[in-house]
């Protein structure tokens, strides 16, 4: 069922338009909707539990970043003083 309204209508009712169409095609979205919900179902089931296995994964590198950081952060520091004498900064390029 398709309900139409004229277009040459007031702009008030401009908008009225796209709904009363949304809602005439309302039926026959429904029935696809329906029949691929437990499908979706699943998938956010499957979903729900591999986040369930990766959130220790998760957890192991919240408390590994930050030590990793630091150990970055050495390293740059080591660089930067090795950088500053200058036989080595000749050897580095």
């Amino acid at each position: 069922m398709l309900v139409s309204v004229s277009t040459a209508m007031s702009p008030r009712w401009a908008g009225r338009h796209v709904q009363l169409k949304a809602l005439a095609q309302y039926d026959t979205c429904r029935d696809p909707i329906w029949r691929s919900r437990p499908s979706a179902l699943t998938t956010i089931d499957r979903m729900e539990r591999y986040m369930a296995l990766a959130d220790p994964m998760f957890r192991t590198m919240d408390r590994m970043l930050p030590q990793l950081e630091a150990l970055i952060a050495t390293g740059n520091d080591v660089y930067r003083g090795l950088y500053r004498i200058p036989a080595v900064a000749t050897l580095s390029h």
